[in-house]
């Protein structure tokens, strides 16, 4: 990834079924609750990046 790119996610193979559980187990969300604490703060960053790029060009 370049400084300009971000990923928010998991490689974990069992982290959808934690995230949304299934039939024999209850949801157990670990990454919506992630966005809602840091996604001010996430979209204030991406936005004074894409001024930077603009104002660049």
């Amino acid at each position: 990834m370049s400084g300009t790119e971000g990923y928010v996610g998991t490689n974990s193979p069992i982290a959808k079924y934690q995230e949304f559980g299934t039939s024999k187990i209850p949801p157990r969300p670990f990454l919506g609750g992630a966005l809602a604490a840091k996604g001010e703060e996430v979209a204030e960053c991406f936005g004074g990046a894409l001024k930077a790029t603009i104002e660049s060009k």
